[in-house]
């Protein structure tokens, strides 16, 4: 069997060395008669790639720019140099249409650009500009260094130079716009300009304003003006035109809104729902042009096509824009889309929404309106799991950024204490209301039955235990370590007190007394001047008012005299009995000292009327009534004396408050 198969592969090796040998004799006997053409007109012939390659050599010979014949030239290209060169630019090559003229522009740009020339040299230089350029500006206009030239004269100029440069460029409005570089120019005229600039500019986009949103150049320019340039009037003008090109030609002196026209025209309801539609599912289907859904100008009128449409074309609207919600949560009424999507949109849908802000959700939280959506996840979405790893899992590193900020607060406020009136608005409290969608019933079905179903079936209660449960420990531990920063800032006392709230649902009696320790620790002792002394500890360390917003600077004596500390403090021992012990016990030999001090007195009163600790404390202030009602008679300012004064004698704490 060895034999055999070695002798026959030997011969299939000879048959494949004969073919390729013939193969290649092949080859060279065409390349021998393709050198060999008669027409070629050379006795000596090249190969085909060799004569290619000289005559790409040839042609890039030719195409070389031809030194400067005339004196003329040579020192128009020398000065186009010199000046290249002083701006620190690199050299460019002179052969484009109005290359000369652009040189002097940039060598006039140069001189006047300056915050070191004075106003009348730099507008002497600015008409010298003007008259060069003078019926070659649309030509010019949209090069990129010649429309930052113009942008810095409409900075520096005259309101006459502002003025011959509008006269120049106000028939090309729209073309302006959708340029690269000259949309640019087009914008610093609507900031720069008079009122009757600005009105004729913004008037030029009128009845373009749905196509122009397509241009993402275009599309800056009309949101520069909806959100900065605009009046009232203008504003519902440029979004009147979603609702159908008929309204372009009726913009009469009074402001148009979708809610008169749905009153005056009922009828017309799907037909504006049906352009609203047409005009922006381009723009949110095509990705090149998803980016514009950031402009607040198209976020009206997809609230408007939300809360008018029915349910199942709005869920086809969410399905399209499930991955650019993201862009929307910047603007009141983008945050209220956003909300709609969250709470109409299948568990598929929400997921992509939620997946789509990773990286985003510190930044979303510290947002005027975009806080409200994550307010909304926290309401709606039944999955906690995955709020927890995607939304949760990056507010735990920033958790003393967020309850400093002003807005980055109330989504932890949320977690600790929903839909709590004391800090959210009636405005967010509606937006954060159960909705409900149409059952679609089977035909055997009693028609008595329920027709409308809840989005959202978890029950409430247990939602939010969940997502407290997966954030809680962090703001314990926070409380611990940054108790005095958290007790003396405005926005986040309130996350201190809702914490030591909330935290008998995870930790034990002991643990709480640690907890009530870490805030108590703080009173009766002095602050640290210098921070260096001893070791660094969040709790003890001299504070910094530049570190945080909003931190007023500490009392000399202790956090009980703390303007806004004491506030807090307050609100701890009437509500907490077991934390008005902790603090009785840690003050009890300073009670009549901080019952004659601005602020701490407040606290001392609430000792007072607390059930836990009222007997101790009148033991220790009864036998100096005399001395706090002398103490009151010189600073009458101090109501908190009096109060107390008068609880000790009538022990009604509702009449004590109300003097």
């Amino acid at each position: 069997m060895t034999a055999r198969h070695t002798v026959t592969k030997g011969k299939a090796s000879k048959e494949t060395r004969r073919k390729l040998a013939s193969s290649k004799s092949n080859q060279s006997v065409q390349k021998k008669k393709l050198w060999e053409r008669k027409d070629l007109s050379s006795k000596k012939a090249h190969p085909p790639f060799k004569q290619a390659k000289e005559d790409r050599v040839k042609d890039r010979g030719q195409k070389k720019r031809q030194r400067p014949e005339t004196d003329q030239e040579a020192d128009s290209e020398h000065e186009h140099l010199q000046s290249r060169k002083s701006a620190g630019l690199r050299p460019i090559k002179i052969f484009k249409p109005n290359a000369e003229l652009t040189t002097r522009a940039l060598r006039i740009w140069n001189e006047f650009a300056p915050r070191t020339v004075s106003q009348e040299k730099r507008w002497q230089l600015i008409d010298e500009l003007l008259n060069l350029v003078e019926g070659k500006i649309l030509e010019i206009v949209y090069k990129g260094t010649i429309s930052r030239v113009f942008q810095s004269l409409l900075k520096y100029g005259s309101p006459a130079h502002r003025e011959r440069l509008f006269q120049a460029l106000k028939e090309n409005v729209v073309e302006m716009a959708k340029n690269r570089y000259a949309h640019k120019l087009l914008m610093r005229m609507l900031k720069r300009g008079s009122q009757e600039q600005k009105n004729f500019l913004i008037g030029q986009f009128y009845g373009q304003v749905t196509l122009l949103m397509r241009h993402p150049n275009a599309a800056a320019v009309i949101e520069y003006i909806y959100e900065s340039i605009a009046t009232p009037k203008q504003r519902a003008d440029l979004v009147i035109e979603f609702y159908g090109g008929e309204f372009v030609h009726f913009k009469g002196e009074s402001k148009l809104t979708l809610e008169g026209i749905l009153r005056d025209h009922p009828e017309k309801k799907p037909t504006i729902l049906a352009h609203i539609r047409q005009s922006i599912m381009p723009i949110i289907n095509k990705t090149d042009t998803s980016a514009i859904l950031n402009h607040s100008i198209l976020h009206l009128p997809l609230l408007k096509l939300f809360e008018l449409d029915t349910p199942a074309n709005n869920a086809v609207l969410i399905g399209a824009m499930k991955d650019a919600v993201i862009r929307l949560v910047h603007s009141k009424d983008g945050a209220r889309v956003a909300c709609h999507c969250i709470a109409y949109g299948t568990a598929k849908d929400r997921k992509a929404i939620i997946k789509s802000m990773r990286g985003y959700v510190m930044r979303i939280a510290k947002e005027e309106f975009g806080h409200l959506v994550l307010l909304r996840i926290f309401n709606a979405v039944d999955d906690t799991t995955l709020v927890s790893k995607y939304i949760i899992s990056e507010l735990k590193p920033g958790l003393l950024e967020l309850a400093q900020d002003r807005f980055g607060r109330l989504s932890l406020l949320y977690l600790l204490s929903p839909l709590n009136r004391r800090y959210f608005s009636e405005f967010t409290l509606s937006l954060l209301q159960p909705v409900y969608i149409p059952l679609q019933k089977p035909t055997d079905q009693p028609s008595d039955a329920v027709d409308r179903v809840a989005t959202s079936l978890k029950d409430p209660a247990i939602r939010q235990i969940q997502l407290l449960n997966a954030i809680l420990p962090q703001f314990v531990q926070m409380v611990k370590r940054q108790a005095l920063r958290l007790i003396t800032h405005t926005y986040a006392r309130d996350i201190l007190v809702e914490t030591i709230y909330a935290a008998p649902s995870v930790l034990s009696s002991e643990r709480m007394l640690d907890l009530y320790q870490s805030v108590t620790q703080l009173l009766g002792e002095p602050v640290h001047s210098h921070p260096d002394e001893e070791e660094e500890d969040d709790t003890t360390k001299h504070f910094h008012t530049s570190d945080f917003l909003r931190e007023a600077p500490l009392p000399p004596e202790d956090i009980m005299t703390h303007h806004l500390a004491h506030r807090t403090l307050r609100r701890l021992v009437e509500d907490d009995t077991a934390f008005a012990e902790c603090t009785f016990k840690k003050i009890k030999d300073r009670i009549f000292h901080y019952a004659t001090l601005p602020f701490s007195s407040w606290v001392i009163y609430s000792l007072l009327i607390s059930e836990a600790t009222r007997s101790g404390v009148e033991e220790i202030l009864k036998p100096h009534i005399d001395e706090l009602s002398q103490t009151y008679e010189q600073n009458q300012k101090n109501k908190a004396i009096s109060a107390i004064v008068c609880f000790l004698t009538t022990r009604r704490a509702s009449e004590c408050a109300s003097n």
